[in-house]
């Protein structure tokens, strides 16, 4: 399921190749190391969404490479966001349609985070994720935040978990 919100605030959800039914839930499809099946499932997504009329599209944490928590494969598919690989991954974003949120891991001078990013008109925002869970041991912390501007509001990218640390509450 996606969930996408339009420019007139309303919100949709439909159910997507993305996700599939487990356990009488839909459940994001596990892109485990295949960043080409999640690329064309994104362009998929976004192409129905433009159609809709949406303007904001959300994609899970750790979306691109697969939520990976182990060494090996994480480091293994890892993009810096700064080299040509990565550049080549946000030109098969679109640039129209939709502000994307999009969860992937991102490799900076040898170190891992768990990175969220947004995507508009092929402008990035990155926000690497602060407060780490004990099955994410393999990524560093990030150590700020990113304002972004949508629907006139500013808004602040974080990670569901963020929300649970009183730090964060209400900056």
């Amino acid at each position: 399921m996606t969930i996408v919100k339009r420019k007139d605030g309303r919100e949709f959800q439909e159910t997507c190749p993305c996700y599939e039914d487990r356990e009488d839930r839909l459940s994001p499809r596990p892109f485990r190391e295949d960043i080409e099946a999640a690329l064309d499932c994104v362009a998929d997504v976004a192409a129905r969404a433009e159609a809709e009329g949406a303007s904001l599209l959300c994609f899970p944490e750790g979306f691109l490479q697969g939520y990976l928590t182990d060494e090996t494969p994480a480091r293994r598919n890892a993009l810096d966001l700064t080299l040509p690989a990565f550049k080549a991954v946000l030109n098969r974003f679109p640039k129209t349609g939709a502000m994307m949120v999009m969860g992937l891991i991102e490799a900076k001078e040898g170190r891992l985070f768990n990175t969220a990013i947004v995507v508009n008109h092929g402008a990035l925002i990155g926000y690497r994720k602060v407060h780490l869970l004990r099955s994410e041991q393999i990524f560093d912390a990030g150590s700020d935040s990113h304002v972004f501007e949508i629907f006139e509001y500013a808004s602040e990218l974080t990670f569901a978990a963020t929300r649970t640390f009183p730090r964060r509450r209400g900056r």
